[in-house]
């Protein structure tokens, strides 16, 4: 079954009609050729899932009538977010898919002391969107409820002095290839998890991160981890961290 978003302000409960309108008409109508009758879920991007049958299809414009609510498998009891090093190329849209896949609700790009990537002022909102748009394709193909935020990209030592509270229940794990003491595993049997419910993934970019950025981080209370023997390249590291986090936490 095909699924889709739709702004809150288009969903009608009490007719049980939603309205579903921008891209996805074409792509709804040209791509997929679906039919009146035909049933897809529809999420309304902050947690809620249903299932619907279309019922009118125009030239920009599909409405669908809502058959039920359905129910999500993800946690919305916490909150993700990864605080990337922005990477080069295609490896940011790689990293930004395949962590929306993994449970990601948050995506900030981080600029940091070895960010080979020169942002011009004038192009980052519309690299911001295209991030987001591939955050949104990724969700609709893992069929989430929930839509993922790419925000548009900050510093550093921004990242760290205005993301970073100990007293708001965050815990915050980053990725750093010289630690060797301590593993995601040894650390989670050190703490309590049930008190957290933000989690933090600090990666960074080609080059990993400086002397001065890690010790900001320890200062900040950010925990420090190794992912094992190999050093694993900027779009794997996330995607390694993530997937620890998930096994071993199930968040």
């Amino acid at each position: 079954m095909h699924h889709f978003f739709a702004d809150p302000q288009n969903i009608n409960l009490e007719n049980n009609t939603i309205h579903i309108l921008g891209e996805d008409v074409k792509h709804i109508q040209k791509s997929l050729r679906l039919k009146e009758k035909e049933k897809i879920s529809v999420a309304d991007g902050s947690g809620k899932g249903y299932l619907t049958q279309i019922t009118s299809l125009e030239n920009d414009l599909v409405v669908v009538r809502i058959i039920e609510e359905m129910s999500s498998q993800e946690k919305l009891n916490a909150t993700r977010t990864l605080y990337q090093g922005i990477a080069k190329g295609s490896k940011m849209d790689f990293i930004i898919q395949k962590s929306v896949e993994l449970g990601i609700d948050n995506i900030i790009p981080v600029i940091t002391e070895y960010t080979v990537v020169q942002l011009k002022e004038k192009d980052t909102d519309k690299k911001r969107q295209r991030w987001q748009k591939i955050a949104e394709e990724a969700a609709k193909q893992c069929k989430r409820f929930a839509l993922p935020t790419v925000y548009p990209p900050v510093s550093y030592a921004k990242a760290v002095s205005e993301h970073i509270d100990q007293n708001d229940g965050s815990l915050h794990f980053l990725a750093y290839e010289l630690e060797s003491d301590t593993s995601v595993k040894k650390l989670l049997s050190e703490i309590s998890i049930e008190k957290y419910s933000n989690f933090g993934i600090w990666i960074g970019p080609e080059g990993g991160f400086d002397d001065h950025e890690i010790k900001l981080a320890l200062d900040a209370g950010v925990n420090i981890v190794g992912l094992g023997p190999r050093i694993l390249r900027t779009e794997t590291a996330g995607i390694v961290l993530l997937s620890i986090l998930l096994y071993e936490m199930e968040i």
